[in-house]
């Protein structure tokens, strides 16, 4: 009885963990979707006027969700606390905690760099492209995700029948 109790547990633990490493790559899709909604609201912002920085972020983080929002709010907020630090250095340092792939994050990253620094037009233009990059590492990433997550599955599965049958 133990042997078949203790085998469950074994066949459940290999599965929930593979359910929880497809659940984390979705996680990382859910926040590129809310990121590139974020930077096309504050493309289209700027261009029904021309809005203070701290404004579009605040715009931002009402209109996404998770992560994304958290990232938004805590740049305003920081930017307001740290009027003296630039925007760029703000963004890429709460930028680091979003669990993005290194060319999305670079990509981001180059928003960043371009918010608040130019004119309206070159901010639109920056904002589109990376919103443009983003969805393009998305959309790779779904595909990626869609063969990674059978795979993963599949071989929790498989592990944990072979340790059922060491087990027993």
């Amino acid at each position: 009885m133990q042997r078949l109790i203790g085998g469950g547990l074994v066949v459940l633990a290999c599965v929930g963990g593979a359910l929880h490493l497809t659940w984390q790559r979705r996680e990382v899709l859910r926040t590129l979707e809310q990121l590139i909604a974020a930077l096309l609201l504050m493309e289209r912002e700027l261009g029904r006027g021309e809005p203070d920085t701290a404004t579009l972020l605040e715009l931002a983080a009402q209109s996404v969700a998770g992560s994304a929002s958290r990232f938004f709010r805590n740049v305003g907020e920081a930017l307001n606390r740290n009027g003296e630090r630039p925007l760029a250095e703000l963004w890429r340092e709460e930028g680091e905690a979003l669990a993005l792939p290194s060319s999305a994050k670079a990509a981001f990253d180059a928003a960043g760099q371009i918010l608040g620094r130019y004119d309206a037009r070159e901010q639109r233009k920056g904002l589109h492209t990376a919103a443009q990059t983003l969805q393009e590492e998305l959309q790779s990433a779904k595909e990626e995700e869609k063969q990674t997550s059978r795979l993963t599955l599949a071989l929790g599965s498989c592990t944990a029948v072979f340790l059922l049958v060491l087990l027993l």
